[in-house]
């Protein structure tokens, strides 16, 4: 029973934490696309479990300015929009080990703070982006410098985790 409730409170907690970094990342992307004046889009891809009209309603309970670059889809999967990006964004997800896969530059937004209990070692190795400065850096040192190469030689991954993602056959089902 104790476990349960220990259960329950990590869910509530990542619930919590979820809304939280949704609504700190929708105002500073906002933010940072009002600031500059930059041929920029950003793409939100919900989870598969959210629907477009849950971001809208949660946009519209938090009163949320919204711009025009700031685009929501469920339209293709992940990978698609990850293939057809320039840089990735995202928080606790495992979109970060496909970005890293497909060799695309990810930062890790962890506005607030991810509660340690969803900490992994794969995911402490992406650039932790903890603040609307970071994230500006993040995005703009690497657009104004063409000549950028991701080095992913700084994202190492752990253990079996590596092994599997580098030594993978591919199969379709």
């Amino acid at each position: 029973e104790i476990k349960n409730i220990s259960l329950q409170q990590k869910a509530k907690e990542r619930y919590i934490y979820t809304k939280k970094n949704i609504k700190n990342t929708l105002k500073i992307i906002s933010s940072i696309n009002d600031k500059y004046e930059k041929d920029i889009e950003f793409i939100f891809r919900p989870h598969p479990s959210v629907s477009i009209s849950q971001y809208f309603s949660f946009i519209k309970n938090n009163k949320l300015n919204i711009n025009k670059n700031i685009k929501f889809t469920k339209e293709f999967d992940t990978n698609y929009w990850i293939q057809n990006s320039d840089f990735i964004l995202s928080n606790y997800s495992t979109t970060l080990i496909d970005a890293y896969i497909l060799k695309k530059p990810a930062g890790r937004i962890n506005i607030p703070k991810l509660p340690s209990f969803l900490e992994t070692n794969w995911l402490k190795n992406f650039p932790v982006l903890s603040s609307q400065k970071e994230i500006e850096n993040f995005i703009f040192k690497k657009l104004i410098n063409s000549d950028y190469k991701y080095d992913h030689s700084k994202v190492p991954l752990y253990g079996d985790i590596c092994n599997s993602l580098t030594n993978t056959k591919k199969f379709l089902i």
